[in-house]
């Protein structure tokens, strides 16, 4: 080969080394140029799960406090309804009570006297008391079943008087001794009375109220403040003691 053919090789040998460095140069720079946009592709998409991520969160939050707002409102209807309900109750057991004023409960009239006997047993009893009563005076008479925790106990007689005064004076008195037995009076209270007095009695015992009473439909209740002044307070319901008493809800339970 002659020097002529060398040099023109050389050159053409150059020349494609430049084309080749200048592809090169072009395929790196686009490689480039989609690298920026593949990362610029990756902080958006970062971007946008973060503001998803944030617009979740707030829609999240947005979310429980509707709940939590709602949960309020509706807890609060319930008390409500709750407080409607318990009044309404109150109402009723106070009527059903009133009804049974003019009755007493006589302990101590032994079991063997006759059915047919009790109410001149009553009316003795209550000459010990200077009333005279006729059998008139006496609406009816009989005993009440034994507590089923002394089924052989001496029955109460419930007796219930055409005048709500005759109840009356004998409770006030509480009890007498006639013919060697002490006979006790008592109001005849319903159940939802009687568990009061229960409550009243489970306070009392408790040293958390001095003393309790029953008049008119209520229970009265007297107890020392935290200063030691004595505080009397009129109780209806349930409702009532829990207020006065919150921490003893939970010592008294249901029978």
């Amino acid at each position: 080969m002659s020097g002529g053919d060398d040099k023109k090789e050389r050159m053409t040998m150059v020349k494609l080394q430049e084309l080749l460095n200048d592809k090169m140069d072009v395929i790196i720079e686009s490689n480039n140029q989609e690298n920026k946009k593949l990362n610029e592709n990756i902080e958006n998409i970062k971007k946008n799960q973060n503001e998803l991520s944030a617009s979740v969160s707030e829609m999240r939050k947005n979310i429980i406090d509707r709940l939590i707002e709602a949960n309020k409102q509706l807890q609060e209807k319930v008390n409500n309804l709750e407080k409607k309900i318990e009044k309404l109750e109150t109402s009723s057991e106070a009527t059903n009570q009133y009804g049974r004023r003019n009755n007493v409960e006589i302990s101590g009239i032994p079991n063997d006297i006759n059915d047919s006997q009790l109410e001149d047993s009553v009316i003795n009893i209550y000459k010990e008391l200077d009333i005279d009563l006729v059998k008139d005076d006496i609406e009816a008479c009989h005993r009440l079943p034994p507590p089923r925790k002394t089924p052989n106990a001496i029955k109460k007689v419930i007796v219930r008087f055409t005048n709500r005064k005759l109840a009356e004076s004998a409770i006030k008195r509480k009890r007498i001794f006639n013919n060697g037995i002490t006979h006790y009076f008592n109001y005849n209270l319903n159940r939802f009375y009687q568990k009061l007095a229960w409550q009243c009695r489970r306070l009392k015992n408790g040293s958390l109220i001095n003393s309790y009473s029953y008049k008119n439909e209520a229970f009265y209740v007297t107890f020392n403040d935290q200063n030691g002044k004595e505080i009397s307070k009129k109780i209806h319901s349930q409702n009532d003691l829990d207020e006065l008493f919150p921490d003893f809800f939970a010592a008294v339970i249901d029978e």
